[in-house]
């Protein structure tokens, strides 16, 4: 038995060294998510203790040469609030929230594989699930439920949050989001 479990830690060492344990999501061309770092690799979290965390927003695998602007509604359903929002240079806030965010390019922005859009500050509780959501603005610019992107000849265009659905989070604090696995299965078959 202890073998087994020296070989488990040994793979699992590996595995981190060469950087598989954190692959960068990337669930679907365009799709539009909430991660916890920067590389788009960390969606869930888990907090001993009320803090305040940043949290990044990311057009994942575009397909779109440059961007020109973009509006997602941004809800926090239980244990947290966003308290501050931090854009890139050369972009100027149009919708501040509360739940409404958008904003414009004074440059178009290049669509590379992990597009950074924002950086929001969430305040979060440690004693709660707490539950992130993308969706349209209240007053969308194209006809969708979906966050939208400005193309350079002026367009709007919907596109699809990393969850799949607008019903269901793209991030999670002291919970676990409903694509996260995490059954033995999925566990053993990273040793096959």
């Amino acid at each position: 038995m202890r073998m087994l479990k020296l070989i488990i830690l040994g793979s699992l060492l590996a595995m981190a060294a060469t950087g598989a344990m954190a692959q960068t999501v990337l669930p679907s061309p365009n799709a539009l998510g909430l991660y916890f770092d920067s590389e788009a690799t960390a969606n869930d979290l888990t907090l001993g203790s009320p803090t305040a965390v940043d949290v990044y927003l990311i057009l994942t695998n575009p397909t779109v040469a440059f961007i020109s602007a973009w509006e997602a509604k941004v809800t926090i359903a239980t244990g947290g609030a966003i308290t501050n929002l931090v854009l890139p240079i050369g972009s100027t806030a149009v919708a501040t929230g509360p739940d409404d965010f958008a904003a414009a390019m004074s440059e178009p922005m290049p669509g590379n594989a992990l597009t950074k859009l924002a950086v929001f500050t969430v305040a979060a509780t440690a004693e709660q699930n707490t539950f992130l959501y993308l969706a349209a603005v209240d007053n969308p610019s194209v006809a969708s439920d979906l966050p939208a992107l400005q193309l350079t000849d002026g367009s709007w265009h919907a596109v699809p949050v990393s969850s799949g659905d607008v019903g269901t989070p793209v991030a999670t604090i002291n919970s676990s989001t409903p694509n996260e696995s995490s059954s033995w299965g999925t566990v053993k078959s990273l040793f096959r």
